[in-house]
Order: C-alpha cells, then sequence, then structure tokens
C-alpha cells in the first residue's frame, strides 16, 4: 500500500466546507474538493487507508483589513494560539499556510496591490 503523505485541510465557512490537500512538504493544492471522498480520489488512496489521512479544521473569519474578493480561514488551539492561517482569493488557494492571520492579511495586500498595478499598466498599453 502507498504511504500516506498528505492531510487533509477543512475549510469550514458556517455550516459549510471545502477541503484542501497539504503535502509533506507544506504546499497546498490550490483548488479545492467538495467532499473528502472527491479528494482520496483524486489522490489515488485506497478506501482501506482512509482514516489514516489527518484532517485539521480551520474557520473563516473576517478581518475587516482583507481586501475583497479574499477568504481566511484560521486553525486555533482551544488557548486561542494561532496553529495556521489559509489564504483564499476567488477559486485559488494559496500555497503555503501563514503562522498570523496578520501574515496572510499583508500577502493579501500585497497581492491585490501588485493586481491593480497590472490592471493599469495593461489598461495603459491597450489605449
Amino acid at each position: 500500500m502507498p504511504k500516506i503523505t498528505y492531510k487533509l485541510l477543512r475549510l469550514s465557512r458556517g455550516k459549510r466546507y471545502v477541503i484542501a490537500i497539504q503535502d509533506q512538504n507544506g504546499e497546498i493544492e490550490p483548488h479545492p474538493y467538495w467532499e473528502e471522498t472527491q479528494a482520496f480520489f483524486a489522490r489515488g488512496t485506497p478506501v482501506e487507508q482512509w482514516e489514516q489521512v489527518g484532517t485539521e479544521v480551520f474557520t473563516q473569519v473576517f478581518p475587516e483589513a482583507l481586501p475583497e474578493g479574499y477568504s481566511a480561514f484560521v486553525r486555533m488551539e482551544r488557548r486561542k494560539v494561532c496553529l495556521g492561517v489559509v489564504l483564499w482569493r476567488g477559486a485559488v488557494i494559496y500555497p503555503l499556510m501563514f503562522s498570523t492571520l496578520e501574515d496572510a492579511i499583508s500577502a493579501a495586500v500585497q497581492d491585490e496591490a501588485v493586481c491593480e498595478i497590472q490592471a493599469k499598466t495593461e489598461f495603459g498599453l491597450a489605449c
């Protein structure tokens, strides 16, 4: 049997959720899955090994400083210590997990600024 080299990240939005996959190097796949079984089949994981796959649960938060179009999901310890943040923009999940919510917001703000500059440059070239 193949060795399990990934874990599932359950990104919860209220009562609904999607699944992201994080490999053993910490890289997160850019696209979500609607449920665990879809992720297992995409990875070719035999049914007998499904219970061996770890799952971490992240809850959506709504910080005011997060640019429009971005979503942040936080995993917290009982003592309110942040264990990681997953950032999602549109249909793409960022490939890294952030250590803090502030780091995720900073990355989103920088990303948004780069997108605005590119849009202005492309518009300028088109005119």
